[in-house]
């Protein structure tokens, strides 16, 4: 596809979640860190992941912001003490104020 100048990449906000979860969201220097806790943040990631194609003013924001927002929501329902803890900020290059 270079002859015709034509770029196929595509990225939506679940290659950016996908890429965060493998990554690792939950970090061992948080004291509220459990087995249960990681379960529980990957399942609220990925069922908020499917809501955002039917929130249409999302698309204003860049997809690697819509994963971010995921990502930071599923830990804030987990009642976790630190919602964004610096190894997101520089997973993600999101600072929590731009949530």
């Amino acid at each position: 596809m270079a002859a015709l100048n034509w770029n196929l990449m595509f990225l939506l906000p679940l290659h950016f979640i996908e890429e965060f979860l493998s990554n690792g969201v939950l970090y061992s220097n948080e004291p509220d860190v459990t087995a249960e806790t990681i379960d529980q943040i990957t399942e609220k990631v990925h069922l908020l992941s499917k809501k955002i194609p039917l929130l249409s003013a999302l698309r204003q924001f860049t997809p690697s912001k819509v994963a971010a927002t995921c990502i930071f929501r599923a830990r804030k329902e987990a009642h976790l003490k630190t919602l964004w803890p610096v190894e997101l900020i520089r997973l993600t290059n999101t600072l929590p104020n731009e949530i």
